[in-house]
C-alpha cells in the first residue's frame, strides 16, 4: 500500500485524502498514520493496531443494544486516548484522537488529529449517528419507558 496516496499532512494535523480501512492487511499503513501525527509522543497516543481495533470494539459494543446491525452504516465514532491524569500531573499530555465510521464493507479509519489531555479530565469518545440512525434510536428508547400525564388543577370557586 502507497502511503503517499493515503496521507496528506500539515503542521500539526493528518488528514486522510481516502480513509483506510481497519483491517490486518492495512496494519502497516495505520500505524504509519499514527506515528506521522505523534511525532515523537507515544506515552498517552494511540501508536499501534491493536489499539484501532479496540476502538472497534468498543464502537459495535455501544452499537450492538441501542441499533439494529443493519442500520449502523454511516455511524462515526471518536475516541480520544489516554486515561484521566492525576491532579499531581503539572502539564497537559499529548495524546492522539481518531475518528471511525462504519460503511457496508466494515470499519474505515478516517481523521487523526494530536490532542491534549488535561490533569484530571476525561479521555474524549463521541458518537455521531445519522438522522434515520437518531430516529431508531430514540424511538427504541422511548418504548422503555412511559409519561407521566400531568393533571390539570382544578379552579376552586371563591
Amino acid at each position: 500500500m502507497n502511503k503517499s496516496n493515503k496521507i496528506a499532512s500539515n503542521q500539526n494535523s493528518l488528514a486522510l485524502r481516502k480513509a483506510i480501512k481497519i483491517s490486518p492487511e492495512n496494519r502497516q499503513a495505520i500505524e504509519e498514520a499514527l506515528e506521522k501525527v505523534n511525532g515523537r509522543a507515544w506515552q498517552h497516543c494511540f501508536d499501534r493496531y491493536s489499539e484501532i481495533e479496540t476502538i472497534v470494539a468498543e464502537a459495535e459494543e455501544w452499537l450492538t443494544d441501542k441499533l439494529p446491525k443493519k442500520l449502523w452504516k454511516g455511524t462515526q465514532y471518536e475516541q480520544q486516548s489516554g486515561r484521566v491524569l492525576a491532579k499531581a500531573y503539572k502539564y497537559a499530555a499529548r495524546t492522539t484522537t481518531v475518528r471511525i465510521e462504519r460503511r457496508t464493507s466494515g470499519w474505515f479509519l478516517c481523521k487523526i488529529t494530536p490532542s491534549t489531555l488535561w490533569p484530571d479530565s476525561h479521555p474524549v469518545e463521541n458518537v455521531y449517528l445519522t438522522k434515520a440512525q437518531s430516529d431508531e434510536f430514540l424511538r427504541r428508547v422511548q418504548t422503555q419507558y412511559g409519561v407521566i400525564e400531568e393533571e390539570q388543577p382544578v379552579a376552586q370557586a371563591a
